[in-house]
């Protein structure tokens, strides 16, 4: 007797090809690791100082999906708030000369000013996919937009200027900008997929929070190794099935 596979070795089935999707590994956009320097936010964004930012360039079309800084807060003083990545255009097409300019994005995900230490220590902000286009100048920043950050409770964001430096610009500001220190650049990193020269594609929220984000176990399994243990099990279930005269 011909009989096909029923509704128990389907679904096993179509839970295997949903969870063995490609998953696209992300790239590092744009970073500089320098260390040494600090720089201080005391005001609530976007008041005068509430930002620290830098300008950065990508030669492809991609899509942002995560920022990282080097955050601490001052010896003295509790700031409290939330914390959050903001991704903005930049004044000029000169990634050396650019200063930031008017914001386009703000992270999913905050991070919480009070639990900050006297330690610079690497926070990761997620984005939803935010295009960036291939040769255009952004800046990446990091802002308090609520609580008490002020005078004499100041957050901290890591710089340096050791070589090589970052070709773009180091800013702070919020209602209006200016560059840091000459030679001075943000430590910082950013990171997304490329969709290359074509044209923009759709976007994926990960959706992960910065204390707790953990690389996915599939890309080490692999998606094919999956697929083949599931197919063998789906087979297995079947010939079992013949055997005891059951439909699967």
């Amino acid at each position: 007797m011909r009989r096909v596979l029923g509704l128990p070795s389907l679904t096993l089935l179509a839970i295997l090809l949903l969870v063995t999707a490609p998953v696209q590994a992300l790239t590092v956009l744009s970073s500089y690791s320098g260390t040494g320097g600090i720089e201080e936010i005391t005001e609530i964004y976007p008041s005068g100082d509430s930002a620290i930012a830098q300008t950065f360039q990508n030669p492809l079309i991609s899509t942002l999906k995560s920022a990282s800084f080097q955050l601490a807060r001052a010896l003295a003083g509790s700031p409290s708030g939330n914390l959050k990545a903001i991704l903005f255009t930049a004044t000029a097409s000169d990634l050396a000369t650019a200063l930031p300019n008017n914001e386009i994005a703000r992270s999913n995900n905050v991070f919480d000013a009070s639990q900050l230490t006297t330690t610079l220590v690497e926070y990761r902000f997620t984005f939803s996919g935010q295009n960036i286009l291939s040769g255009t100048v952004y800046a990446i920043g990091i802002a308090p937009i609520d609580g008490t950050v002020d005078a004499s409770n100041r957050v901290q964001v890591g710089t340096g200027s050791s070589s090589p430096t970052h070709p773009g610009l180091g800013a702070s500001g919020g209602n209006g900008w200016g560059s840091l220190a000459s030679g001075e650049d943000v430590t910082f990193s950013i990171s997304g997929e490329d969709i290359g020269s074509g044209s923009l594609g759709g976007t994926i929220d990960t959706g992960q929070d910065p204390s707790t984000d953990q690389p996915s176990l599939l890309p080490v399994v692999g998606s094919s190794t999956l697929l083949i243990l599931g197919i063998g099990v789906v087979a297995y279930l079947g010939l079992r099935g013949r055997k005891r005269g059951v439909a699967f």
